[in-house]
């Protein structure tokens, strides 16, 4: 039994062949996406719960020192700004939108270097 195939009956068939393989890939590659954002999603969440962590860490020793201060009847100003720049961006922190988690960090780093003369990451 012998069937004639013509060449445009092949030509159909290997292009529906491509058509399904491409619809394929572009579903893979959007998994895959989707997963990456997942993954990048959780690192973020990370890292804004290590930062918070240490900021936790920072005004537990600020507000120590404070305390300190306050026993030898003596005021220091600059603790004081210290102690109060710290709860307003922990505060900040609960409202920011996990994806500005990067940025924040950076702006939170870049004043506390400015406003107290000192690394944030010396305090931990």
């Amino acid at each position: 039994m012998y069937v004639n195939v013509t060449l445009s009956q092949t030509f159909v068939e290997y292009f529906v062949y491509l058509l399904i393989l491409a619809i394929f890939v572009y579903f893979l590659y959007r998994f895959d996406r989707y997963v990456q954002s997942l993954i990048d999603q959780k690192d973020k969440k990370n890292m804004k719960e290590k930062f918070e962590e240490k900021l936790n860490k920072v005004i537990s020793k600020i507000n120590g020192e404070l305390m300190e201060l306050i026993d030898k009847n003596e005021t220091d100003e600059n603790t004081l700004k210290m102690y109060n720049f710290l709860r307003l961006h922990r505060n900040k922190l609960h409202e920011i939108d996990i994806n500005n988690i990067e940025n924040f960090i950076k702006h939170f780093e870049k004043n506390f270097k400015k406003l107290f003369k000192k690394n944030f990451n010396d305090f931990t």
